[in-house]
């Protein structure tokens, strides 16, 4: 079942995250491998206290290029996986990189889909990650609302997000700083939400979820180096500027490169990312 008859995606307000640009989705997709190679040993610590294990029906909401769930099964290879996605270029991608993965295109906020899915699959465990940051907090509080109450009794949910207000770098950067500003404010007028991370809990309880559990984790130099973090997180930050940067947005691009390639090797420099994992059933 490589779709259910093609679903039209429902909007639910929020430009972000579209990647309707030819490069920037390419560009995307590259990050994305390096962002699933680089968190997921510090994700699966907290996964495997949810309970997740082996042969287990685990199904992603917003899967991506399926990069992810690639991961899960190097490490529980009689799981059985699904993704669904509103971008059919990033699914065609899922689906060279994993063949056993069943990739469905279709908008988390159309309940006739996900009811329909749900039904269909009966998912052991459901993931939304990085995916509410895209939203407003009403939006991710509806669509949390919708699969609390689509859901299988038994099944886990767990939403993964990130916190941008608890960025740190030490040295102080003024320009990271500054590009992490622009990214908040373009995502927030984009009807998305990149703070949203430490409000999962609260957000999960609203939607009536029960047994919730939250973790913060810290993704950090001195835990996934700084190649990685650079990879993976520097193309995030460089993204506010959009696709014409002015002169001064130019700089700013220059000054944040220019911090890593300084401060990688001083003692005591460190760059710190924080996520927050929450689940519910």
């Amino acid at each position: 079942m490589d779709s259910m008859n093609q679903p039209k995606p429902v909007a639910g307000g929020s430009q972000s995250y579209l990647l309707t640009n030819t490069a920037i989705r390419a560009q995307e997709e590259r990050r994305l491998r390096f962002q699933a190679e680089a968190l997921f040993p510090l994700e699966l610590t907290h996964l495997r206290q949810t309970g997740l294990r082996d042969q287990l029906r685990i199904l992603e909401l917003g899967c991506g290029t399926g990069e992810f769930l690639a991961q899960i099964l190097d490490v529980f290879p009689g799981s059985q996986l699904w993704g669904m996605d509103r971008n059919e270029r990033l699914l065609e991608k899922a689906r060279e990189r994993l063949p056993k993965g069943t990739w469905l295109f279709g908008d988390l906020h159309d309940e006739h889909t996900l009811e329909t899915l749900f039904a269909t699959f009966e998912p052991d465990f459901i993931l939304i990650r990085y995916v509410l940051q895209h939203m407003s907090g009403e939006d991710a509080r509806s669509v949390l609302r919708s699969v609390r109450r689509l859901k299988p009794r038994s099944c886990r949910v767990i939403a993964i997000d990130a916190c941008d207000s608890e960025l740190r770098f030490e040295p102080p950067s003024p320009a990271l700083d500054s590009l992490s500003r622009k990214k908040i404010e373009l995502q927030k007028s984009r009807g998305g939400d990149r703070t949203i991370g430490s409000r999962l809990a609260t957000l999960f309880s609203e939607a009536g979820f029960e047994q919730i559990q939250q973790h913060r984790v810290v993704f950090d130099t001195t835990r996934i180096g700084w190649s990685a973090f650079e990879a993976v997180f520097l193309p995030i930050f460089l993204s506010a500027l959009g696709e014409s940067p002015s002169t001064e947005d130019l700089l700013l691009k220059q000054a944040a490169e220019r911090w890593f390639e300084t401060e990688r090797d001083q003692p005591g420099a460190l760059a710190a990312f924080s996520t927050y994992h929450v689940d519910g059933i």
